[in-house]
């Protein structure tokens, strides 16, 4: 109901997509047509697929990707001179003239020139940070230049929209650090966007966190076989003690503003129907780690890139890192009407994670805890939900919170570099049992569970450290201790055997009576087709499609004072003589 009154409200006082002169340059974006060349083999997309190059928390990725002499490009389409001057794309002509072999040799890792144009400057190769047998998130063979509907994501309303009522459409972005996922909720309804038209998955909702710079400085989603430079690890400036490096934001601000543009897109191809005949007014939920939150500079950075993001993905020139720092020196926090959005918000992923369960029956108020395991990172925080009697919103105080590389990618990299196997992961992939992995390879499952147990070790570490801070200086007083404490495990790893055995270990030696959670079944959905374990993942982005102030009031951890309960002293009895003197 307050969910629905306020989409009510937003519907009279919109801007409805309100598009500004230094948003449209006078050029259309050109558009590359035509399949792209793979040298990689396309088929067997299974456990042997390759594993994500991820870094750590303040380290961003840049690779110089080489050119195969083998490989073979896609022709060339030459466009007419009226085609460039109107912007779009002509016919085109296949050139006949023969491309040149690149002489390169394979290096990973290397750093930009600083005094090459266009090209950004991360980390240097010692600070890389990849799992042993990594290989790509984004493979070659997936790549695809954006299809030709995803053009239509330049206008902020639908093509032949733009008029009538208005009709508030709020898009969540879940952005990883290795998959990102995207909801989009409009007229009471939720839609999961897929990438079909970036990627060469048709059924994918997961998103590669990689961009690939061509020669000419063009930048697109994914991984181009003939590519200058890729990009990954695009989540750097917004981790805890990160750089603020003008590239590593530039380069989260090219790919959001790809996801943004193809989200608008997406939803005026696959729903038609639905926002015809009416004025969008747009909002944005960034999802953001909780380590973060307390940060009001990182909070602000969030707003800044995702604002940046959004004036570039209405550009109609090219989108170049240039471009991106342009739209990063002219935008300013607070310039939302400008740009035509009605609000950009970053949320606490573990807020949006469970603004479905504090809305189910299955709701229990007080302490609870969260342990994410995605492919990067595990996330834990400890948090209470709580609502004040006289107030109609839930609010969120976070205790304590911790966000490690110890994600499903460095599991399977563990197990991997003590094999010495050359094998690759898929990050996507479900992460087997070592029994199963053992059987793959072809070694005894004893050895993989060694690598296990010490992989659990550290992950216990970090779930331990969290409850342990909670429970003796933060909310020593919670019902939870003795009475069960309510937690929530989630992300790609949450079915995986060493995290759910982590948890219920720290739990036992804690002596905490654990409750596992599960997340309640998503309403409002169309078009689903995910199973569970896909379905569990989009949590988050689900979350983030809720109005903001219906999710909740988040209280920063900084802003709560820690609760010592001193220890009591010592009880002395006192004898008969000292009870009854005479």
């Amino acid at each position: 109901m307050i969910e629905d009154l306020k989409d009510q409200l937003k519907r009279w006082l919109s801007h409805g997509g309100k598009v500004t002169p230094a948003a449209t340059p006078s050029a259309k974006m050109p558009m590359p047509r035509g399949p792209a060349a793979s040298s990689e083999p396309v088929g067997d997309t299974s456990w042997k697929s390759g594993v994500t190059p991820l870094a750590p928390s303040g380290i961003a990725q840049s690779e110089s990707v080489a050119r195969h002499d083998e490989l073979q490009p896609a022709p060339v389409v030459r466009r007419s001179p009226l085609a460039r001057a109107s912007g779009r794309d002509g016919p085109g002509v296949p050139s006949t003239a023969k491309p040149q072999q690149s002489t390169k040799t394979p290096v990973q890792h290397l750093r930009a020139p600083a005094n090459t144009p266009g090209k950004p400057v991360f980390a240097r190769e010692e600070l890389s940070f990849a799992a042993p047998g990594v290989g790509p998130i984004a493979r070659s063979a997936d790549f695809r230049f954006p299809a030709d509907w995803v053009e239509a994501g330049l206008d902020l309303q639908s093509p032949g929209g733009g008029a009538g009522k208005a009709l508030p459409v709020r898009i969540g972005i879940d952005f990883g650090t290795a998959y990102t996922k995207v909801s989009i909720r409009a007229a009471e309804q939720v839609f999961f966007l897929h990438w079909d038209g970036v990627f060469g998955d048709d059924e994918t909702v997961f998103l590669p966190g990689e961009l690939c710079q061509l020669d000419g400085g063009s930048i697109f989603l994914g991984r181009a076989p003939d590519a200058n430079s890729v990009l990954s690890h695009l989540k750097l400036p917004f981790l805890p003690g990160a750089s603020t490096d003008a590239d590593a934001r530039g380069a989260a601000v090219v790919f959001l503003a790809w996801v943004m543009r193809y989200a608008r897109a997406w939803l005026y191809r696959e729903q038609a129907a639905l926002v015809q005949r009416r004025r969008l007014a747009w909002e944005v939920n960034i999802g953001c780690p909780t380590t973060a939150w307390g940060s009001r500079n990182v909070v602000s950075l969030y707003r800044h890139v995702g604002l940046s993001a959004w004036r570039l993905s209405q550009s109609l020139s090219e989108i170049t890192m240039l471009a991106a720092r342009d739209a990063l020196n002219n935008t300013a926090v607070g310039s939302e009407s400008e740009i035509g959005l009605d609000g950009l918000y970053p949320i606490p992923e573990f807020v949006a994670q469970i603004a479905s369960y504090a809305r189910s029956p299955q709701r229990h108020d007080g302490l609870h805890l969260l342990v994410d395991c995605g492919a990067g990172t595990l996330d834990v925080v400890t948090f209470n939900v709580h609502r004040q009697p006289h107030e109609d919103f839930d609010r969120y105080p976070i205790f304590s919170s911790a966000v490690e590389p110890l994600g499903t990618h460095f599991l399977m990299g563990a197990r991997l570099a003590a094999m010495q196997m050359e094998q690759s992961w898929d990050d996507g992939a479900r992460v087997p049992s070592a029994e199963e992995f053992g059987q793959r390879l072809g070694v005894a499952s004893s050895s993989i569970e060694e690598v296990d147990r010490d992989f659990l070790t550290r992950a216990k570490g970090v779930i331990k450290n969290v409850l342990l801070h909670t429970r003796q200086r933060r909310s020593p007083l919670a019902g939870a201790w003795e009475n069960g404490l309510p937690y929530f495990l989630t992300g790609g790893g949450s079915f995986c055997k060493v995290y759910r055995d982590a948890v219920d270990q720290v739990c036992a030696e804690l002596r905490v009576p654990g409750r596992h959670t599960p997340f309640p079944q998503f309403q409002a959905i169309r078009g689903n087709s995910l199973g569970e374990g896909d379905l569990h993942r989009m949590s988050v982005a689900f979350g983030l499609t809720y109005d903001k102030e219906v999710i909740g009031r988040i209280v920063p951890a900084e802003e709560i004072e820690d609760l010592i309960i001193p220890p009591q002293p010592a009880r002395t009895w006192l004898d008969r003589d000292e009870l009854y003197p005479k």
